[in-house]
């Protein structure tokens, strides 16, 4: 098969190709790898943008966007390649048609490598297993015989039963008792109401709330105020803005006159993608987080989804709750020895292994 291979430097590139590139991505269910999730995260944290475009004669069937940065001192100012909106992305997959993603992806890696250059790593976070794309990627790695380290991580997933009451049968009857304990105890302090923004307006307004509720709470666990820096609230602006009408999904949680859980989140092909959730701390005794989810399981069946994708991470809370996974894999690369990739490939992970809490809560202290 022959695919002609482009590649923009230009942001207008996302505009050129915007419709025909969202097509592929719905087509495949894969909202992450959509022109609107690239364009907010590139709108708000820059960098030096490389879109390949694959076509079939006059036909768009394939694009990936890279970004090459340098990494920041505490990583020593190394050069860095990676699929461009990189693990805010939870699914870090090309956009390309079926039948197309092993040309196209060994076109785009061997082009990206003499890009990059030596030195540099490339990561390609977060692929699917199983995905032809994610076995091309490895095929070649394999093959070029890069330095490599693959890491896997899971994204549990809830899928829904015929009615609420299978789904619920799933989980254990401590979850279950626990989820009735609480929603009675928050309704006697007032009334319970899941609440959908009714226009893309009064999303935008709401989200000063939530970055205040998100940063509080985890300033209450001293690590990971990611909303200190203003690029990602711009990301999250972006993506309210591109994405309103084609896929957001903002909610919050009200007991009487209080807001005591918000979820900005999406749906792609059925799926809530559970993806960025925040409480009230006030209320943590009461598991506003919780009981908001459940209030979503119910909407969830009522509107026919196929269930909830709670995306990277195996944390406790998201166990109880799912009964599937999704496997995936990261790759990071290089085609030669530097004293960067010893650092992020060995010895990073293993401080933040044996010393985890220490350097998040240094981090959120500013300390890098």
């Amino acid at each position: 098969m022959t695919l002609r291979i482009e590649i923009y430097e230009a942001p207008e590139a996302f505009l050129a190709l915007r419709e025909r590139w969202r097509g592929i991505a719905e087509g495949e269910g894969q909202l992450f790898s959509g022109p609107e999730w690239h364009w907010a995260w590139w709108k708000a944290f820059g960098g030096r943008a490389l879109f390949y475009a694959g076509f079939d004669g006059g036909r768009l069937v394939g694009v990936w966007p890279f970004c090459l940065r340098r990494a920041s001192f505490k990583d020593f100012y190394g050069r860095i390649a990676e699929t461009l909106s990189g693990r805010s992305a939870d699914y870090g997959l090309p956009a390309i048609e079926k039948g197309f993603e092993a040309t196209f992806v060994r076109s785009v890696i061997e082009d990206l490598m003499e890009k990059a250059g030596r030195r540099t790593l490339i990561e390609f976070p977060h692929l699917p297993l199983g995905h032809p794309s994610t076995s091309a990627l490895a095929s070649y790695i394999r093959e070029s015989g890069m330095r490599t380290v693959e890491s896997e991580t899971v994204c549990p997933v809830l899928e829904f039963g015929a009615d609420s009451a299978s789904t619920e049968r799933s989980w254990k009857r401590t979850h279950r008792a626990d989820l009735r304990r609480q929603r009675r105890r928050l309704e006697e302090i007032g009334t319970l109401r899941l609440n959908i923004p009714g226009g893309k307006e009064e999303a935008v307004e709401l989200l000063p709330s939530f970055f205040s509720m998100h940063t509080a709470e985890w300033r209450a666990r001293r690590f990971n105020l990611k909303f200190l820096d203003h690029r990602m609230r711009d990301f999250c602006g972006n993506l309210v803005d591109g994405l309103y009408g084609k896929g957001l999904h903002f909610s919050f949680l009200s007991c009487g006159a209080e807001v005591i859980s918000m979820h900005l989140g999406f749906l792609s092909h059925g799926w809530l993608l559970w993806y960025m959730p925040a409480y009230d701390t006030a209320f943590e005794k009461y598991s506003p987080g919780k009981v908001h989810l459940h209030m979503l399981t119910e909407l969830g069946q009522r509107q026919g989804w196929k269930g909830i994708d709670f995306l990277q991470g195996d944390e406790a809370y998201k166990l109880q709750w799912s009964n599937g996974r999704v496997e995936t894999s990261s790759f990071t690369c290089s085609r030669a020895w530097s004293i960067q990739y010893s650092w992020l490939i060995w010895a990073k992970p293993w401080l933040i292994d044996n010393f985890g809490e220490i350097y998040r809560r240094l981090k959120s202290a500013g300390v890098s």
